[in-house]
């Protein structure tokens, strides 16, 4: 491997960063979901009505959620501060870079405006659904200015056209297997919190085929959900 040049390591550690907290932000999500901690902090962008952090009040729920909002607080200082690095660099810039350190600064303030319009519509699955996704920019940006970091002055090799066809099927599969993964998830029981809205498909269907088979009424879900638990019996 390739060591940098001196001048860009600043880059090659906030690039590393960058990853590493992207990584943590979608890990630190799934602990809100899991835990049912999606309300704990119950608007936006306060934490409360009347206080920007979290409260004793809130409970383990509160922290968790607030948690999960420094991260994104934090990985947004490091892309600002991993755009100035890539500035500072002696021109000409390795190509590509800039734009790659600007998806950070740029994504990470839509992806909070995202999560607090999840909040304030009391956990959406749709809003949800999308909060989810637009980590993955993040993630590959993060990933690969790594990488370029890592190998400079290396270029993409144009390919023989069938590993490219393959390389573009694994990628579009890759995306595929993440957006009905959302619909499974944002279907089953894990909501975030209690009395939240789920999509409107057979919990057991989506998850067997990976994919929404049908939309049902309000009713038929909770039948099934009560049915699951105990709650109706034949």
């Amino acid at each position: 491997m390739q060591l940098p040049e001196p001048s860009t390591r600043p880059v090659l550690r906030l690039a590393q960063a960058a990853l590493m907290l992207n990584v943590l932000l979608v890990l630190s999500g799934a602990a809100v979901r899991l835990t049912g901690s999606g309300l704990g902090c119950p608007t936006w962008p306060r934490c409360t009505g009347g206080s920007v952090i979290n409260t004793p009040a809130l409970g383990v729920n509160g922290y968790i959620e607030f948690g999960n909002r420094l991260l994104a607080v934090l990985l947004e200082v490091v892309g600002v501060a991993l755009v100035v690095a890539v500035l500072r660099l002696r021109r000409p810039r390795p190509d590509g870079w800039i734009r790659l350190a600007t998806v950070q600064v740029l994504v990470v303030p839509l992806q909070a405006v995202i999560g607090g319009l999840l909040v304030l519509s009391h956990l959406n699955p749709y809003v949800l659904i999308l909060h989810f996704l637009v980590s993955f920019p993040l993630i590959t940006a993060a990933a690969m200015l790594l990488a370029r970091v890592v190998t400079p002055g290396a270029r993409m090799r144009r390919g023989h056209p069938e590993l490219r066809w393959l390389t573009g099927a694994l990628v579009s599969a890759a995306a595929l297997v993440l957006v009905l993964g959302t619909v499974v998830t944002g279907t089953g029981p894990h909501a975030g919190s209690r009395d939240i809205a789920r999509l409107p498909f057979d919990p057991r269907e989506v998850t067997h085929d990976g994919g929404p088979v049908g939309p049902r009424g309000n009713g038929e879900i909770e039948h099934d959900r009560r049915r699951r638990i105990g709650g109706d019996r034949p």
